[in-house]
């Protein structure tokens, strides 16, 4: 599966990094063909998000620009903007809108076609390493 005696820990790191935006890519074509939904404005957020090879290859392959906040954990910052809601801390989810700022706007920087034939190869060792194991 590529690995030789040359590889380093920075190839696989490296590899393990570009599985994320490729496993990005591969989301955001299923949302776009199993819904009507025109995706105009694409954010980020969670650990991932801190990661700026991540967020830059992941732009490039969309071709759109991704917004990440300030505050990456909105699991939590999400509950906390519910409980303000509801004891009356705000009044409208406009407020809260208000509230959320961004840290850094990745743009795209190259092109999807740049990226195919790498791309092609992490699908292929996907469907390679499938059904390597079973439940038994």
């Amino acid at each position: 599966m590529g690995l030789k005696p040359s590889t380093t820990k920075c190839h696989l790191v490296r590899a393990i990094m570009e599985s994320v935006a490729f496993r990005n890519r591969q989301l955001y074509d299923t949302m776009q063909r199993e819904t009507s939904i025109k995706i105009s404005k694409i954010r980020a957020d969670g650990g991932v998000s801190n990661n700026s090879f991540v967020m830059q290859m992941t732009a490039d392959l969309f071709g759109q620009t991704i917004d990440k906040p300030k505050h990456t954990d909105m699991s939590s910052l999400g509950a906390a903007f519910l409980a303000g809601l509801a004891v009356g801390v705000w009044s409208t989810k406009e407020e809260l809108k208000k509230l959320r700022h961004p840290e850094v706007l990745y743009e795209p920087q190259r092109k999807l076609k740049d990226y195919e034939a790498s791309m092609s190869g992490w699908e292929l060792a996907l469907q390679r390493c499938s059904n390597w194991y079973n439940d038994s």
